[in-house]
């Protein structure tokens, strides 16, 4: 549910963008390669929750233990970051392309990569594009 207008969705100005893994089968740590599971968006929802890669890595984590994990029930710590390129992201051949809009809660980096098709077919080759693009940064 979102809390407040679409107005306030911008696109976002960083070059890249990532996505808090917290279960490692969500990823190859011998690969470093993100699974295409990482980039499936909740059930019944047409966005993708990203964060803006504008820090350093290890600030970076410690914005998904505190601002996204924190979340959880159980609270969760974040194993790896899934890096991928803005450009790249909007550059994938569908109708209606997507976009990384911001949406500055529950932190001043979040984003979202929307619109998922609500078909589940259409949003796992969604996610396979995706995790072929991105890069890992797993927690040491």
């Amino acid at each position: 549910m979102q809390l407040f207008p679409h107005f306030f969705e911008k696109r976002v100005s960083a070059d890249k963008v990532g996505r808090f893994i917290f279960s490692s089968k969500h990823f190859s740590s011998s690969e470093k390669r993100a699974k295409p599971a990482a980039f499936l968006p909740p059930p019944k929802d047409q966005e993708l929750s990203v964060y803006q890669n504008s820090l350093e890595i290890g600030e970076m984590f410690h914005v998904g233990d505190n601002f996204v994990g924190a979340c959880r029930s159980p609270l969760r710590k974040v194993k790896a970051f899934a890096i991928l390129d803005v450009g790249r992201i909007e550059s994938v051949e569908l109708d209606p392309k997507l976009e990384v809009l911001s949406w500055p809660k529950p932190h001043y980096l979040h984003a979202n990569i929307k619109p998922f098709p609500l078909d589940k077919a259409q949003q796992r080759h969604i996610a396979h594009i995706l995790s072929e693009k991105a890069s890992v940064e797993l927690r040491v």
